[in-house]
């Protein structure tokens, strides 16, 4: 078990361009996030090799030493890319979250950051929200969590036991703890994305698959040469098979993780009888081997990089430069094992110096954490103030008012000194809403959610997704004054039609829409409202569902919600940014025009808007079309007045769904003077 083995040292190569090459979107990996697994196995494998011989021979002595080794091996690069993160951050990075950028790197410097990015939601999969510059560190913190647990196993193991019965102790635990975290790996997967994608209780198995092949390293040796050599070719086949045709549409981990984990399993597996004609004619080259030596640093410091890098140069890179970030993240990978990891390895200090280390390091992070946060970015910008847009007269007149401030928000040389809310906070600036009347992934019942004048005597019904639900701070305000009651029901990334799209977040099958839509109109249709506003994004499956069929759907919804003396309404979507708008402004303080959207782009894709647009109107259905207050002379600004427009991506800040109040007047005017 002590002798070098340069097939899993090429192994590493292999894992580590799967991850940068699919973090940079090149050569089609389209599952590249296999390689990660490829690392656990090897994990499992190499450190248990290691643990079961000196524990064996030093008992509980052996504990400290090992996780001296740990903090050797890991912290002092882990340490520097974090820290680099948050200085690049703060010169590069965005005034809008410098607060959980320093938080997520207090996680990291603990090994605890999975578990935040699950308890956040945050959707490795998804294509909408730029990720953490230090997500990557997930997958560290789930191998720390492993090994703080599995060396006290091992002692538990090897108790009072001869050989034999160590051994046999410690494969029956690997298999029982495998086993359990398969099944949770499988069974959870589909139902809590994120917390099986990031916990430890999903890819323990991966781990202990690799433990298990360390304890049967004397059987693997027997192997005979051309069974050794098929192994390791198919093992790496299937690794490269599931990199080239995963998606981020893979239910994952899951059982689909099985293929590149027992794919490595057997590469390691059939390289222990050394076979002359296995994949080590190809990972033992000298290419593989200084990759898989800086494998480490190369994840460490790759993904960082790859999320500064658009900030930085104030665009997205196109193909060209994503290769030539490539090579960068490669040569400061290697500038780090020079400089950084080789130079403390070398060191041999007493495990409590390692473990004086790890504190000092604890408080470095805190120390650059926290002047991070309070020295942040400037979240408002140089330009001069902007009154505050106060609208006045009649809903016509308020109109022009809001067209001739979206004309003047096109002009803007500069974000206003009194930016409001300031960029730090327009991310959090939307609808307060209840669990139980804007649904997450799982539910499907929602609550009474009544706003407006709760005791008016005329209803309208808000049906339909977030891009929908984000306009409800608008329709409680005119509720409010022209005495409607609002009633709110939402569901997270769910059509109102009857389309069967996946969850746009994972590309997850996602029942629980559909389930959610019937029983909403069933009760919609118990409420017999006079107005039902239904709407929400248009682009959940584009291009899956043609047009026509798309536009069939939502008339039968329409249908389905309409009654006698029911009106129904339909909102078109805002104005689409389809990039974080708030992150741009922060990049682009004194030239905000550079984060206007041209309205083709706005409205993209348009065939199913426009299409959508005529069959309602065939129908005698009212459109309501925010764009029309949001754009003018081609473009839709980022700031209208001294007001951001977009809070993310997608969304509308709730200060500017405010100002656009008088869109929802003409849904809901007042009740005639008798």
């Amino acid at each position: 078990m002590g002798r070098f083995r340069p097939d899993i040292e090429g192994l590493r190569a292999v894992a580590i361009l799967t991850v940068v090459l699919y973090h940079l979107s090149l050569f089609h990996l389209t599952g590249g996030y296999i390689g990660v697994d490829v690392f656990f196995v090897i994990s499992g494998f190499l450190i248990t090799g290691q643990l079961v011989k000196t524990i064996d021979e030093n008992g509980r002595r052996a504990l400290a030493p090992f996780y001296g080794r740990r903090i050797k091996r890991l912290l002092p690069a882990a340490s520097a890319t974090v820290v680099a993160t948050i200085v690049a951050w703060r010169i590069w990075g965005l005034a809008t979250l410098p607060r959980a950028t320093a938080t997520d790197a207090f996680f990291t410097t603990f090994y605890g950051i999975n578990y935040r990015l699950a308890h956040e939601g945050t959707q490795y999969f998804n294509p909408l929200v730029s990720p953490p510059a230090l997500q990557h560190f997930w997958s560290l913190a789930v191998e720390e969590q492993f090994y703080f647990v599995w060396p006290l196993l091992i002692l538990i193991a090897f108790w009072h036991q001869a050989r034999g019965g160590k051994r046999r102790n410690l494969t029956v635990a690997l298999c029982v703890i495998g086993a359990v975290s398969l099944f949770l790996s499988w069974h959870l997967s589909g139902s809590q994305p994120t917390w099986s994608f990031y916990g430890l209780h999903t890819r323990a198995w991966e781990l202990s698959l690799g433990a298990l092949v360390a304890l049967s390293v004397k059987y693997a040796e027997r192997l005979p040469a051309l069974a050794a050599a098929a192994m390791t070719w198919v093992g790496l086949a299937a690794i490269g098979y599931a990199a080239f045709t995963f998606t981020n549409a893979t239910t994952y981990p899951g059982l689909a993780a099985l293929l590149p984990v027992v794919g490595a399993a057997l590469v390691i597996t059939g390289g222990c009888a050394d076979p002359s004609l296995g994949a080590g004619l190809l990972l033992n080259r000298g290419p593989a081997q200084l990759t898989g030596r800086l494998s480490y640093s190369w994840y460490l410091w790759h993904f960082p990089i790859i999320i500064v890098a658009p900030l930085a140069v104030g665009h997205v890179l196109g193909e060209s430069a994503r290769i030539g970030l490539l090579v960068i993240t490669f040569a400061v990978a290697a500038a780090s094992y020079v400089v950084v990891e080789q130079p403390f390895r070398r060191q041999q200090w007493r495990p409590s110096r390692w473990f004086a280390l790890a504190g000092g390091s604890a408080a470095l992070v805190a120390i650059v954490g926290l002047l991070a946060i309070s020295f942040p970015r400037p979240a408002v910008g140089p330009g001069p103030a902007v009154a505050t847009l106060r609208l006045s007269g009649t809903v016509s007149q308020q109109e022009a008012q809001i067209r001739n401030a979206v004309a003047a928000g096109l002009a803007a040389r500069a974000v206003p000194n009194n930016l409001h809310p300031d960029l730090a906070h327009a991310f959090g600036d939307g609808p307060v809403i209840p669990g139980d009347c804007f649904l997450g992934v799982s539910r499907t019942t929602v609550g009474p959610c009544v706003y407006g004048d709760p005791q008016a005597s005329r209803t309208v019904v808000m049906f339909g997704d977030s891009v929908m639900a984000q306009w409800l701070p608008a329709l409680d305000l005119v509720g409010k004054q022209n005495h409607w009651r609002v009633v709110s029901w939402g569901k997270e990334s769910c059509t109102i039609n009857d389309v069967l799209v996946p969850y746009i977040r994972t590309g997850q099958p996602y029942p629980q829409c559909r389930t959610w839509r019937d029983k909403t109109i069933q009760r919609i249709r118990a409420l017999r409202p006079q107005v039902v506003l239904v709407g929400g994004f248009l682009y959940y499956d584009d291009p899956g569902v043609p047009v026509d069929r798309w536009t069939a759907l939502t008339l039968d919804t329409v249908r389905a919600v309409s009654a006698p003396g029911t009106t129904v309404d339909y909102l078109m979507p805002d104005a689409l940014p389809v990039r974080d708008m708030p992150s741009c402004l922060a990049t682009h303080l004194r030239s905000p025009s550079t984060c206007s959207i041209p309205v083709a782009a706005a409205s993209a894709p348009a065939d199913r808007r426009t299409a959508l647009a005529a069959a309602l109107d065939a129908a005698h259905v009212t459109v309501v079309d925010p764009m029309t207050l949001m754009c003018a002379d081609g473009g839709c600004p980022a700031i209208v007045g001294n007001v951001p427009v977009y809070r993310d991506t997608t969304h509308v800040t709730a200060t500017y769904a405010k100002l656009l109040a008088p869109l929802f007047a003409k849904v809901l005017p007042p009740e005639p003077i008798p």
